[in-house]
């Protein structure tokens, strides 16, 4: 009996001894395998991390363009003040702007660890932004030394095209450098992703071949929770990183439609005061931002040149587009006040479909319609675009004015497409410029807001001062529209009652 006794005590102690044994090396086992996932669950976090902070780069683009577009801006203006007074407020913004855009540069190549990524920002950006800044500084003396006309074709033809190199590399070709750098991080992240979970199955392994049929069990109980665990975790992190990368992509969308937006709204001429004549103009940005142009460019023997066009498709690219179209007018016109509208709108033609298509490589073109006022109500124009409507004081009835012609930048050479055709206004007459936005916006049930509601409308409201006109004709146009798809301008002009001993111009513009 004391010799059964003993033998089942020291199986018992036997027992015991073994489950503790295999409890430590199970324990021991376990630490070090949490210490291997610790350690790679670590290497991955750093990866994403790393991974994520790339859309610093998108940050750094849109603020270069930021200063760049606003610095433009600044610069026509100090071409067009009035006197060294005005020029004086405006010289201190525009030469800050143009430092953070060499600073904004320069900073870029921190972003890229790439020898050959710098290398592209060095050889592409770098001269174009340092040409420009020279270029900027030549501007400022020629219109401090009183030749701001000479500043204004410096500006539409050298400037014009730093312009279109400047902002193609920001808006394009950096955007795609940023996307192969995201990809390659993104590849790499995903090797250490699956190098960890490697890892990991080789610390199961481990429990299985250390570990008692005991031990053995329950480690495959726990490991079987901690690989869901962790499988569940790193798609939690490709989730965050995924949506990271959508948010900054959206984010930098916003960005591109504020650019787009400051671009339009930025060249609308603010002083629209025409002797013998009212106007009014305004241009309403929708959600998605397109490339409306209106223009108002007066001279000193009260005739002026009007402009109204719009660029095809939406984003950033059509703003740039207009903006290069409408500097290009603008300094064509200052250089040759009497020009044929049709002789303009072809070199005009020429130059934007040059920039547009092997410059910023793309195939955005335009409507385009450029007015001459030659004096004593007489005009002349040239251009495709919307059809001019004019009220007749006289009978109360709506004339239009159709606009033959070709889009202007889909082919090099227009000339032979391009024609002349005249017009006139009677006192107390009134003109209306649109693009197409306003007759195409629709109601909830896709019907379109059309010319014929635009006749009736202008008929309605022509009795009114041109800026009751304006406002009246908006409010039908958002009272009818669901939701606005399109950019909408709209110009409106009456001639004056007292305007019937004009100076008249025509034979000085022939």
């Amino acid at each position: 009996m004391e010799k059964d006794a003993l033998l089942t005590n020291l199986k018992k102690s036997s027992t015991a001894t073994g489950f503790m044994v295999g409890t430590l090396v199970f324990a021991v086992v376990l630490i070090l395998v949490a210490g291997g996932i610790y350690r790679s669950m670590a290497q991955i976090n750093g990866s994403i991390n790393s991974l994520l902070s790339s859309s610093g780069n998108n940050q750094s683009a849109s603020y270069i363009v930021t200063s760049f577009l606003r610095a433009e801006e600044l610069q026509s203006r100090y071409i067009f003040a009035p006197n060294a007074a005005e020029r004086a407020k405006i010289y201190p913004e525009l030469t800050d702007e143009a430092l953070n855009v060499k600073a904004g540069v320069r900073a870029l190549s921190r972003f890229f660890t790439n020898d050959e990524q710098k290398a592209e920002i060095d050889e592409k950006i770098k001269p174009a932004v340092k040409e420009w800044a020279g270029l900027n500084e030549e501007i400022i003396d020629l219109v401090d030394n009183g030749h701001a006309q000479d500043a204004f074709k410096l500006k539409a033809t050298k400037g014009a095209g730093l312009t279109s190199q400047v902002m193609g590399f920001l808006t394009h070709e950096l955007t795609a450098l940023n996307e192969k750098v995201i990809e390659a991080e993104h590849k790499a992240t995903t090797r250490k992703i699956r190098d960890a979970i490697r890892q990991f199955a080789i610390g199961s392994g481990l429990l299985l071949v250390l570990g008692i049929a005991f031990v053995v069990f329950i480690s495959r109980r726990i490991m079987g929770v901690e690989v869901q665990k962790e499988k569940q975790q790193v798609e939690l992190y490709k989730m965050e990183a995924i949506k990271e990368k959508q948010q900054a992509q959206l984010a930098q969308m916003g960005k591109e439609m504020e650019i787009a937006t400051r671009i339009q709204t930025a060249l609308i001429p603010t002083d629209t005061s025409v002797p013998n004549y009212e106007m009014t103009m305004e241009l309403i940005t929708a959600t998605e931002v397109g490339g409306d142009m209106i223009d108002y460019f007066p001279q000193e023997d009260g005739r002026y040149w009007l402009a109204v066009g719009d660029v095809t498709g939406h984003g950033l690219t059509p703003g740039l587009v207009m903006m290069m179209a409408q500097s290009m007018f603008t300094a064509l016109v200052a250089e040759d006040p009497n020009a044929q509208p049709s002789e303009l709108l072809s070199r005009l033609n020429e130059t934007l479909h040059q920039n547009v298509k092997y410059r910023l490589q793309n195939d955005n073109y335009m409507t385009l319609q450029v007015i001459h006022h030659l004096g004593d109500g007489q005009f002349v124009a040239a251009g495709m675009h919307c059809d001019v409507l004019i009220y007749r004081a006289e009978t109360g009835k709506v004339d239009l004015i159709e606009t033959p012609g070709f889009w202007t930048g889909f082919v090099p050479d227009v000339r032979e497409m391009t024609f002349d055709y005249t017009f006139d206004m009677a006192p107390n007459d009134v003109m209306l410029l649109y693009t197409d936005g306003l007759i195409e916006a629709k109601n909830a049930e896709e019907e379109q807001y059309d010319m014929e509601r635009l006749e009736q409308a202008l008929i309605r409201y022509a009795h009114l001062p041109v800026e009751e006109i304006k406002a009246q004709i908006l409010a039908e146009v958002r009272a009818w529209m669901s939701e606005q798809l399109d950019d909408i301008s709209i110009v409106v002009l009456r001639r004056q009652e007292g305007a019937a001993h004009e100076t008249k111009a025509i034979e000085a513009a022939e």
